[in-house]
């Protein structure tokens, strides 16, 4: 009789359970309001990074050649570096077109066979070019990274939704485990019951 009545109690848990759990269901039935315009925040428009290019010729060039440099894609004009002394003076860039720089040097006489030169183009806030070169030999370049445009606009932060609308109900499963395990009990003490009559 234990049995019978632990199942019966626990078949009245589950009733009770799910008949409290109906207020929840009928809250998230509730239409959430819709945004409007003035509540999303306006973003700026943002102007992606001109994209800087250089080229250096002749390439290859010899001891006492003059180069050129050209550039592209830079709003101010570009700097150049002279870092190991490759020419007899600075190699200074003017404006040729918009946003198209270029200039020219001539390189020492006599250069030693064997050493790297290197010249650093810069355009100021946007990026830099590094050229590698020696006399006789192709001349490298490696670009210094671009500079982007910082995204404007805030932090998603959301309104705790995902947490409301997880697709998760606790009551419900609670309420199942507890009619299933009155269920179980029920048909443990049939079978108890039958094998004594037996």
């Amino acid at each position: 009789m234990r049995i019978t009545r632990l199942a019966a109690t626990l078949t009245a848990t589950g009733v009770i359970v799910l008949a409290g759990a109906a207020p929840v269901f009928a809250d998230d039935e509730t239409p959430t309001p819709t945004p409007t315009a003035t509540d999303t925040p306006t973003e700026e428009p943002t102007t992606p990074a001109p994209k800087f290019d250089a080229v250096i010729t002749p390439n290859p060039f010899h001891d006492g050649d003059r180069l050129t440099l050209t550039t592209t894609g830079c709003p101010t004009v570009p700097t150049v570096n002279d870092v190991d002394g490759l020419f007899t003076g600075p190699l200074v860039l003017h404006e040729v077109a918009d946003l198209k720089h270029r200039g020219s040097a001539k390189t020492k006489s006599v250069l030693p066979r064997n050493k790297v030169f290197h010249l650093i183009v810069t355009c100021k806030d946007v990026a830099k070019i590094t050229f590698t070169t020696k006399p006789g030999s192709p001349t490298t370049k490696k670009p210094g990274g671009q500079t982007g445009v910082t995204p404007v606009g805030g932090v998603q932060t959301g309104d705790g939704s995902s947490l409301r609308d997880s697709g998760t109900p606790v009551l419900p499963i609670a309420a199942g485990g507890a009619v299933v395990l009155a269920a179980g009990l029920g048909l443990a003490y049939r079978r108890r019951k039958a094998q004594e009559d037996a």
